[in-house]
């Protein structure tokens, strides 16, 4: 009764003290077994003598011998019991469970483009919190679009951790991972997100105020702009050199101006010094490059609605958009004004076949899907290959295509050559036209296009369309539009050779 007594008390300890009181008291057990075995080698025969005499001295050893082999192992035994109560009592308290003061130390790319190659930074609270944030948005239950994500790297705006003066509602850094940018605040919430296949490209702006990195993202019609502001000049540079290294995943990376020049834009210069000065420095000048297609926004159009409807049979709607296309030429060495109008009435003459295709096709839904290929190279590209991935045809438009190679105006009158497959430069255009099935309405459209420049993947389904320039050539989407309810996608591919 009282060793019972002893080990429910012993329970309560342990219970109540955890490890230290187990280990403890574990050790006075197995000392106490020890002890307890060799006085009983002594006091057993002694005890038994006085009851029996010299038999009794006999058995008293016999006893004595086994309660020496017996009782340091029981000792052991009930040490271990006890100890093990001790580390359970430990573990399982609500109230001694240890917690990381701070999150574990980030892993981040050696190389954007390289998911092999990690390295572990220095200590900074903000890649530690943003490494975090991935981790919890990748295991979370209530979004599955971001469980198959990685965390790459991140960027802190130039505002202090953990600041109390900053607004929940104010941008504090940016994570990347596998195809998002997320905007967080200072309290590491999300405030958006945006998809790379959205993205087009980035702009540093500045006013008298505020510093600013621009995302300048797809839409329905024009492109949209949302701002990223940063602590100060410094912090802006340090972000849009930062957004550089994942240009590769944008949808139009020769859009941006390179690191240099923005730099010298924005911190030697304000804004009217510098449009003053290219007019007199030609090296300056020179240093700016753009496409120039950046003369007309493509999609321009797109906001002024549907064309008013009239009945057309798909073949009627197909040999109509030839006949309009073909009539579109340019002429040699043209000016500003002459551009606007030539990448006018290419935007014109694909919203004119998206609204006739989409007209025609309310009460049994087809979707469709035009892509216009823009070759701003001084040579031909060829198109290697154009695949039917999803959908039912699809139609190659050529531009300037009609009888006009006679006038010296147009000398450059075909822009396509069907048997070689090849599409002239300095501004030869070529249309592709892909439709779907008119019985499924949730059947998607996607085109695969494989050329001397670039590969592409254009599709109707919502954040798949993207494109990979090959060494030697900058290629992006100059538009990348998509109706609300994907019925229609509507895209501009420009290739360059890079600078």
């Amino acid at each position: 009764m009282i060793v019972r007594e002893d080990k429910r008390r012993d329970a309560k300890g342990n219970q109540a003290g955890g490890m230290i009181y187990g280990i403890q008291k574990g050790g006075r057990r197995v000392i106490k077994g020890v002890t307890s075995g060799i006085t009983g080698l002594v006091i057993k025969p002694i005890e038994e003598t006085k009851k029996s005499g010299a038999l009794g001295f006999i058995k008293g050893v016999g006893i004595g011998v086994i309660g020496l082999a017996v009782k340091p192992v029981l000792g052991v035994t009930d040490g271990i019991s006890t100890v093990v109560l001790g580390f359970t009592k430990e573990i399982t308290d609500p109230d001694k469970i240890l917690s990381h003061i701070r999150p574990p130390r980030a892993f981040q790319r050696v190389d954007a483009q390289d998911s092999t190659s990690l390295v572990l930074v220095p200590l900074d609270l903000f890649a530690a919190e943003a490494q975090l944030f991935m981790l919890n948005l990748m295991s979370s239950h209530n979004n599955r679009m971001f469980e198959h994500e990685e965390y790459i790297s991140c960027c802190n705006l130039g505002f202090p951790m953990y600041s109390t003066t900053l607004s929940e509602e104010q941008d504090f850094g940016i994570v990347i991972s596998q195809q998002f940018i997320f905007i967080l605040s200072v309290t590491m919430h999300e405030l958006w997100h945006v998809n790379f296949t959205n993205l087009s490209h980035i702009v540093l702006k500045n006013d008298s105020k505020l510093s600013m990195v621009g995302f300048v993202m797809y839409g329905s019609a024009l492109p949209e702009t949302k701002n990223v502001v940063c602590a100060n000049k410094l912090h802006s540079l340090k972000l849009y050199s930062f957004l550089l290294k994942f240009s590769h995943k944008m949808g139009n990376p020769s859009a941006i101006v390179p690191l240099d020049i923005s730099s010298d834009i924005l911190i030697n210069r304000n804004k009217e010094t510098a449009l003053d000065s290219t007019d007199n420095d030609d090296d300056h000048k020179d240093s700016f490059y753009f496409s120039s297609s950046i003369t007309y926004v493509f999609g321009y159009v797109n906001p002024q609605g549907y064309l008013p409807y009239k009945f057309r049979s798909e073949r009627q709607i197909i040999k109509r958009a030839a006949e309009s296309f073909a009539k579109i030429a340019l002429i040699q060495n043209p000016d500003s004004d002459a551009l606007f109008l030539y990448y006018r009435q290419l935007d014109e003459a694909m919203w004119s076949l998206v609204s006739d295709w989409r007209n025609n096709h309310k009460a049994r839904p087809s979707r469709c899907n035009v892509c216009m290929i823009l070759n701003n190279c001084p040579n031909y590209m060829q198109i290697i290959e154009i695949d039917l991935v999803e959908g039912r045809d699809y139609v190659i438009f050529g531009v300037g295509d009609i009888e006009s190679t006679a006038s010296i105006e147009y000398a450059y009158a075909t822009s396509y050559d069907p048997v070689t497959r090849s599409l002239r430069g300095n501004g030869g255009v070529l249309v592709i036209f892909a439709y779907g099935h008119v019985i499924r309405d949730s059947a998607n459209v996607d085109i695969k296009i494989n050329t001397t420049g670039f590969t592409a993947l254009v599709s109707t389904k919502k954040n798949t369309t993207h494109c990979v320039s090959l060494p030697g050539f900058s290629a992006g989407y100059l538009e990348k539009s998509q109706s609300a309810s994907r019925s229609w996608t509507k895209s501009v591919i420009s290739v360059e050779l890079l600078k």
